[in-house]
């Protein structure tokens, strides 16, 4: 037989877990709100927080301090940008449908007139050759002294020594990327791109820095932050506002945005100055991406900003 008194803490009990259950319920939901997790408290997921941000930022009047302001041009290099780079053929679709060269140089040259600061972020890896040829040479002289070779037979043996010093210098071995690498890193060893002081790592002809603009040193990851001097560029200069454009949309330019965002910079993406190996990447990273880490826009958005 159950005493009243049982039956009474009992129904206490349950009571007070529903009310504590359903305060737990409504505090968790609301904390996750801003993480797209919505319940019957609200119908607000995360894309009614990024999309007007998207949107805004187009359509309504922005004024930027050009003193305050970076573009940031990331990888504008031969191999990606020009015909003949081992790379064109992969962006170069994308590149004529958003025409983001042409809409680059535009922005380069607006804002340098508006005062803004032009950095430049190309991407190389050291050419990495051996030096036992000139070991040989010095050698060489050496032997003949003692051995009184003929001089007929030092010419013979300097040639060929020279010969082999020239083509041990064409051999890249990419050593500062690991043995086993893999994803775009291992594409970009095992194609020998971007090799310092060779034709497809200068930057192209449209976009070549001119007096005034930065070219920013280290860069052999994706973040052009990581391994370089560019944030020490862009505080020594006090700059608030990075603007940026390049390549990959989905790789590099999208890395770079990440670190700038968390460096605490205001970051605007140029939608229209990217590009991607296909249209459906670019999407992608317009639509899911962009607008968590910064205000998607577009050159003739930031062009009128720094103009006003």
């Amino acid at each position: 037989m159950v005493s009243n008194s049982s039956t009474c803490l009992g129904v206490r009990v349950v009571v007070a877990t529903r009310i504590v259950t359903l305060f737990l319920s409504s505090l968790s939901c609301w904390a996750l709100i801003p993480f797209g997790i919505t319940s019957s408290f609200t119908s607000r997921p995360i894309s009614s927080f990024l999309l007007p941000m998207s949107a805004s930022t187009e359509s309504l009047e922005l004024t930027l301090d050009p003193k305050e302001t970076a573009i940031v041009f990331i990888e504008y290099q031969n191999e990606f940008a020009t015909e003949g780079g081992k790379l064109h053929d992969a962006v170069k679709d994308v590149m004529f449908q958003t025409k983001m060269l042409e809409n680059s140089k535009k922005m380069a040259d607006s804002a340098r007139n508006s005062g803004c600061l032009i950095v430049h972020c190309p991407i190389e890896y050291d050419k990495v050759y051996s030096n036992t040829s000139c070991v040989f040479t010095v050698l060489l002289f050496v032997l003949h002294g003692v051995l009184d070779l003929s001089d007929v037979c030092l010419l013979v043996c300097l040639f060929v020594n020279v010969l082999s010093f020239i083509c041990s210098k064409k051999k890249k071995s990419f050593s500062e990327i690991g043995k086993d690498p893999y994803g775009i890193l291992a594409g970009v060893k095992n194609g020998k791109c971007f090799v310092e002081g060779e034709w497809g790592s200068s930057i192209c002809e449209s976009m070549k820095p001119v007096e005034g603009d930065i070219i920013v040193k280290g860069k052999r990851g994706l973040c052009a932050f990581h391994s370089t001097n560019l944030d020490f560029i862009l505080r020594q200069n006090n700059i608030k506002n990075v603007v940026l454009g390049g390549f990959l949309t989905n790789c590099c330019v999208e890395s770079t945005m990440r670190t700038a965002y968390e460096n605490g910079y205001r970051v605007y993406t140029l939608k229209d100055c990217c590009a991607a190996t296909s249209m459906a990447g670019q999407q992608a990273a317009y639509e899911h991406t962009f607008a968590m880490f910064s205000h998607p826009t577009t050159s003739d958005v930031i062009i009128k900003a720094v103009s006003t």
